[in-house]
This record gives C-alpha cells, structure tokens and sequence, in this order.
C-alpha cells in the first residue's frame, strides 16, 4: 500500500503538490496558533446577523415562506405605484426581471432626480441617486410595512405635485 501511496505522490506535478500544501496549511488550526495568525477569519458580524434572526423566527414561530410572501407584497405595492404612474416612473428592464428585494427605478425627467431625493429624505427615509436611478432595498424581514407604505405615498404624492 506505501508503494502504492509513494507512487501516487511521485506522478503529482510540482503545481498540484504545492496547491496541496497550499490547502492543508489553510486550514490547519495548529499553523495559525504558532503564526499568531488568524488567515481568512470568518465574518462573524454576518455568523452572529443569522444567529440572532434565526433565533428570532424560531422563538415567534415564523417561516420563510411567511417572509417571502410579505415580501412580494411590499415589492408589488411599490412596483404598482410604478406601473400606473403613466410613464413619470420607468422601470429598469423587464417586467420579467423584477427583483422582489431591490426595486430600481428611473425618473422620465432626469431634472426630478434630486427634488424626489429630498422629498423621501424629509420624510425620514434613505435614499441616493445610483446609475440604475433610484433604488428601494426591501430586505426580508427588516423592511416593515409601514416603511414601504410611506414610501409608496412619497411616491404617489410626488408625481402628483410634478403634474402640476
């Protein structure tokens, strides 16, 4: 079996030998402890983020699907208001593309960009102008209703002010 073992080892290319050093000393504990080194630590705000959610829906009993299905419902009221702003608002690509969790939209006047910025700003909510145009991020389960409502009037109440 050694024979057999050392035969193996001796067809390996000098590249393959080293991506196996490689690789075992990337994950062997023991090299970090005596290098004071902790090489590719894992990220443990996001490890403790899922933690404390996952222990949150367990402990109030709520499913993914649960989840999922508000957040479509937040992601259709927004792309609503959208749709039956009779062109004021442009969506970016196809209705078949949307994204339930980052709804990206476009003013028909370029000239709004920065009126509708403030708007949404003094009315205590976030937003900023990127190349896609105005993007609203419904995360999951941390965007509440009454967020995506506000957000739908602001939008609602501005274009009927830009008609005017």
């Amino acid at each position: 079996m050694a024979s057999l073992s050392s035969s193996l080892e001796r067809t390996l290319s000098t590249r393959e030998r080293k991506l196996r050093q490689c690789a075992t000393t990337n994950c062997s504990w023991y090299d970090k402890k005596a290098n004071d080194s902790l090489y590719q630590t894992i990220a443990t705000h996001n490890v403790y983020f899922v933690h404390l959610l996952l222990n949150h829906l367990t402990k109030n009993k709520i499913d993914l699907a649960s989840i999922e299905a508000s957040t479509r419902q937040k992601a259709a009221k927004l792309y609503d208001v959208i749709d039956k702003s009779a062109g004021f608002y442009v969506q970016n690509g196809p209705k078949t593309a949307r994204s339930i969790n980052q709804i990206s939209f476009r003013l028909a006047n370029p000239n709004l960009y920065k009126k509708l910025i403030e708007e949404i700003k003094s009315n205590g909510l976030e937003a900023s102008e990127t190349p896609c145009g105005i993007v609203s991020v419904i995360v999951n389960y941390q965007t509440s209703d009454a967020t995506v409502s506000k957000l739908v009037s602001i939008l609602e109440k501005f274009v009927q002010k830009a008609k005017l």
